[in-house]
């Protein structure tokens, strides 16, 4: 049990030197005033709107962690198509350049000696 920061023991504490400053007679006096007051306190419309504030202070941290997260994850994603694109390009570049090697072969006579893959490739084209 933890009302406004005041544990069991803390509770017990202020009790004990309550009721030795103001005796037994007051202390029932001071303790309804004090029951009153903190009702009024929890239930208006004002501390509501203070709890609200201090749980979306507390969970902003974490809101930002998990933002964060996403933006990272989109900026991981946009770099692995980035990539995916590059190295697709490349490929292009390659077989362009194989394709250019194979035709100065076949010009020299030397295609027989190539690759049986690229050969293929070249007999189906």
């Amino acid at each position: 049990m933890d009302i406004l920061g005041i544990g069991i023991p803390e509770l017990a504490f202020i009790i004990l030197i309550a009721l030795i400053v103001l005796g037994p007679k007051d202390m029932q006096k001071a303790g309804k005033t004090i029951g009153t007051s903190l009702r009024k306190i929890i239930t208006s419309s004002e501390w509501r709107t203070v709890k609200d504030i201090s749980h979306k202070v507390s969970t902003l941290p974490h809101q930002w962690m998990r933002d964060a997260n996403e933006d990272i994850q989109k900026f991981r994603d946009d770099i692995a198509v980035e990539n995916l694109d590059a190295k697709d390009t490349i490929g292009s570049w390659n077989s362009i350049s194989e394709q250019k090697k194979n035709v100065e072969r076949e010009e020299k006579g030397d295609l027989e000696t190539s690759e049986p893959s690229l050969r293929v490739e070249n007999d189906n084209a």
